[in-house]
């Protein structure tokens, strides 16, 4: 495997493991979110909104890396 390949295969690895753990972050947040408040038109929002946080999160990994 040559140096080019190494480098876009550690990348990939990087980006595999940062969508995962802000899935994993974003989702118990979510489940408790869920699990601790009653009903309503504000805890649907805070997960819209935890959603959105995620999605904007991924768009900015994907235009400029991850550190």
């Amino acid at each position: 495997m040559n140096l080019e390949q190494e480098a876009k295969d550690f990348m990939m690895g990087k980006r595999k493991e940062f969508k995962e753990a802000l899935w994993d972050a974003t989702t118990d947040m979510a489940d408790f979110v869920w699990d601790n408040l009653p009903e309503s038109d504000e805890r649907q929002e805070a997960i819209n909104l935890l959603k959105s946080f995620e999605l904007w999160a991924l768009e900015a990994a994907r235009q400029h890396g991850i550190k």
